[in-house]
């Protein structure tokens, strides 16, 4: 079992929504990152993911990365189809402010 792998379905079922839950599974990549040189979130079975829980899951990361950075540390699998751009919009978001 590679325990760098943190599944999202064990903590949201098919729904991220919740800010909380997202803030909780960002202190677990934390720690996870203290032990592994990467960290993978997988999304299998995950069919909706709302902005505001990636930005709690993931904000803290793309304000202190640029995404190549961000990218070798975390590594996303199996997000649902329409979340790539969610992502981007997130990154859009974040570089704007911190620039």
């Amino acid at each position: 079992m590679n325990e760098n792998i943190i599944k999202i379905y064990d903590f949201t079922s098919e729904i991220a929504v919740e800010i909380s839950i997202g803030e909780q599974i960002n202190e677990l990549i934390e720690d996870k990152l203290k032990k592994y040189k990467k960290v993978i979130l997988d999304f299998s079975n995950v069919k909706i993911v709302l902005t505001a829980f990636i930005k709690a899951l993931l904000g803290s990361y793309l304000e202190k990365m640029d995404k190549e950075e961000f990218y070798k540390k975390i590594e996303i699998r199996n997000l649902p189809q329409y979340s790539d751009k969610l992502m981007e919009r997130v990154f859009s978001v974040t570089i704007k402010k911190n620039s």
